[in-house]
């Protein structure tokens, strides 16, 4: 029997839980190769150690509408022009079948990445470059940001026995159960056991690249 024991959430995602040690593995533009996204002195740094690419680019926010689509249940996210960064709530045509949905506005980090605030990590990806470890099931995107989240999606779906994260509090030293983890965050469709074969399929296959 294999055991999984979840991490804490937000453990994989970017964006105000970002952490300078993180990396997020991109195509590079230049040569289709890996390169690689840091968060350094409130900046991003690319770099791709195949042909030395190099980019700088600040912090960026984007005020957006993301939701789960009334019709047709697909996760979307809308960006907002400037007039409209206004407004608390508004009505956004679903990209994917144009049904007309209400949500918040939000303020995030431009190149915030998790499952659940689902984007395209083909076309926006971070740094507007597509994620490197990105395939495909049924046309839903599967990705990981770098290859210990790639690791962490194959122990979770291998896995017969899964355990809830265990943090600590910072400020007392006391330890709880984290409910909601990391996995809390994965699709539903990753989360079939129908889907298990394929989906591990994928993933080693990425862990070749």
């Amino acid at each position: 029997m294999k055991r999984f024991v979840d991490k804490p959430r937000y453990t994989f995602d970017t964006g105000m839980w970002w952490k300078a040690n993180n990396e997020t593995c991109v195509v590079c533009p230049k040569c289709d190769k890996m390169g690689v996204v840091k968060y350094v002195d409130e900046q991003y740094s690319f770099t791709c150690h195949s042909c030395f690419e190099k980019k700088i680019q600040p912090n960026t926010h984007v005020h957006k509408v993301e939701e789960q689509c009334r019709h047709c249940e697909r996760f979307f996210r809308v960006e907002l022009s400037p007039e409209k960064h206004q407004f608390k709530v508004l009505n956004v045509n679903c990209p994917h079948c144009d049904t007309l949905n209400t949500g918040k506005v939000q303020k995030i980090n431009k190149s915030w990445y998790n499952y659940t605030r689902y984007q395209n990590p083909k076309t926006n990806g971070i740094l507007g470059y597509p994620l490197y470890f990105l395939d495909y099931l049924d046309d839903k995107p599967i990705w990981a940001l770098n290859r210990e989240h790639l690791q962490y999606l194959i122990d979770y779906i291998e896995a017969d026995l899964r355990e809830k994260a265990v943090v600590i509090n910072p400020h007392t030293g006391n330890s709880f159960i984290d409910i909601k983890g990391q996995s809390y965050q994965l699709p539903k469709f990753m989360k079939l056991a129908k889907n298990r074969e394929k989906l591990l399929k994928i993933l080693k296959r990425l862990q070749t690249k």
